[in-house]
């Protein structure tokens, strides 16, 4: 009886702990930005955008190249996923950013060591990213936020903003409030670890497949 009862016991152990492991993964899995597909708001016009020829070559926005100063700030990484509108990821995408320096400034008034913009294209995971730092908020009415624009040869071009998580300018900030009218999920991104921040984007459109 004592041996029946000794497994009996084992075996309640073992099935808790393949629930529990089972709990715990599907967490790990639903707490992952990385798996995070929804629909991005396209914003018709953006700011400050410096041009495709003007935009910075690298995706390290903190210094400009070839230099050894570093702008000021706190540094911050940037870091997402391109998906179609079927989540399914898109390598080869370009992925620009510009945004103000840790004073809210734009241009040639900002930081002299700050590139202020910078580009770079997604791998064959569909990730991309950048190391920057965190942008100072132009005035008293906005969040701060970074610029995203988004482009491939075989989709539709987005413009998007990327706003930080639960900052407490987000609600009061114009553009905030207009993409949340519009239906939206809160267009921010998602921190993961201290200073790193995940933003996935959705262009529009379905990736063709070649027929063999």
């Amino acid at each position: 009886m004592k041996a029946a009862f000794s497994i009996i016991t084992t075996s309640i152990i073992l099935l808790n702990s393949l629930f529990t492991t089972s709990a715990f993964a599907a967490d790990i899995i639903l707490d992952n930005p990385l798996v995070d597909c929804k629909q991005t708001p396209n914003i018709s016009v953006l700011e400050n955008y410096p041009g495709p020829d003007k935009v910075g070559k690298t995706n390290n926005l903190r210094q400009l190249t070839g230099s050894g100063f570093v702008a000021g700030g706190i540094n911050i990484s940037i870091k997402g996923v391109v998906f179609d509108t079927r989540c399914q990821i898109i390598s080869d995408a370009l992925v620009e950013i510009w945004q103000a320096d840790s004073n809210g400034i734009y241009g040639k008034e900002a930081d002299k060591y700050f590139a202020g913009s910078g580009k770079t294209y997604t791998d064959n995971l569909g990730e991309y990213n950048f190391l920057t730092i965190f942008p100072g908020a132009e005035d008293k009415t906005k969040a701060p936020y970074i610029n995203v624009r988004v482009s491939h040869p075989s989709f539709k071009t987005i413009n998007t903003i990327l706003f930080f998580p639960k900052h407490p300018k987000n609600a009061n900030d114009e553009k905030y409030s207009k993409i949340i009218s519009k239906g939206y999920s809160e267009p921010e991104a998602t921190l993961s670890g201290e200073n790193n921040f995940y933003f996935n984007i959705m262009l529009p459109g379905k990736t063709v497949y070649r027929e063999f």
